[in-house]
């Protein structure tokens, strides 16, 4: 048992230290829209790619009081699910978090995950922000991560010791974060001491409209594209054929091209769980020639806004069609 670390057993004035950078999710979604930089994506895939085996050892031997990773529940979820554990309250310095190179201009730029709100909905009752935290610095600590670093408990006296030997095992990111401050009921204390902040947002660069001739797409996915006529249109009926000549409107290639008009189809299917949406779009991408593996990038991008009960439906859903 002494080989256990639990995520029930913080201490009040145990030191908090996270063994990863942040923005794991932040990142992938700026990919995924095609506003990430090289540095950053390469910076998350060794992220994303290293191992918690060095630190979940290091953490053993100094016999660290509680530890959780860090996942698709976020920073937030999984610290108030270790303190609420615990009986305490605790406290995190927004300006001492390590985030990935560039989450901070894309936070700026407006680019956030839909995870961030599933996250919220579970667990924002116990995170307090304090005096000069924003909205968006909250947000941010709601990011789903993948593969993400431990989150550790430590007695104030191990812990220097603690992070000195997960530096030197190469555990760079590694630091602390935060602290437990008192007996308590879970709570989170997001503070800030003003010595970082976010920049300001980047100019857009205005993006060329892609050319590619694609075949058009023809019927919208949850309307009947025949209803839309060159009739004049008035009254409910009118609203009717207004909006479904609409749908097929948007469905045809213009600055997007068919081919990423289809993915995005697909990814909105998934993340709003539209299951015979998802069916038809899947079709439809087989069509015009997808791989399967091009149809799961699709389906996981509606995951990123859709969180974990997205990520449940469509496995359902793919297994069903598989039958």
């Amino acid at each position: 048992t002494d080989k256990v670390a639990k995520n029930a057993n913080a201490q009040v004035g145990d030191v908090l230290i996270l063994t990863k950078a942040l923005g794991t999710g932040i990142v992938a979604f700026a990919g995924q829209i095609d506003r990430a930089t090289p540095a950053s994506l390469d910076a998350a895939a060794q992220s994303m790619c290293a191992l918690n085996k060095d630190a979940a050892s290091l953490m053993i031997q100094h016999q660290a009081r509680a530890c959780t990773d860090v996942t698709g529940f976020s920073l937030m979820g999984h610290l108030s699910e270790m303190a609420l554990r615990s009986d305490v309250d605790v406290e995190v310095v927004w300006d001492d978090l390590p985030w990935l190179p560039g989450v901070l201009q894309f936070v700026a730029d407006g680019i956030l995950p839909g995870a961030i709100e599933r996250n919220k909905e579970s667990c924002a009752e116990r995170v307090k922000q304090g005096q000069g935290v924003s909205e968006v610095m909250k947000d941010m600590c709601f990011d789903a991560q993948t593969s993400g670093g431990l989150l550790i408990a430590s007695a104030p006296e191990k812990a220097e010791a603690l992070l000195a030997d997960l530096h030197q095992a190469g555990v760079d990111q590694a630091c602390v974060i935060g602290r437990v401050t008192q007996q308590g009921t879970g709570m989170v204390s997001l503070e800030t001491t003003g010595k970082q902040s976010l920049p300001a947002p980047a100019e857009r660069l205005t993006q060329k409209a892609a050319t590619e001739p694609v075949r058009e797409e023809d019927v919208p996915c949850c309307g009947d594209a025949s209803l839309a006529s060159e009739a004049s249109l008035t009254g409910v009926a009118g609203i009717e054929q207004q909006y479904q000549r609409f749908l097929a409107s948007v469905g045809k290639p213009s600055g997007l091209d068919a081919y990423t008009k289809q993915a995005i189809n697909l990814a909105l299917s998934v993340a709003t769980r539209c299951e015979p949406c998802v069916k038809i779009h899947v079709q439809k991408a087989i069509e015009k020639g997808f791989t399967q593996d091009e149809i799961d990038e699709a389906a996981w991008m509606g995951v990123s806004f859709g969180g974990s009960p997205s990520m449940a439906f469509y496995k359902q859903v793919r297994a069903s069609m598989a039958d």
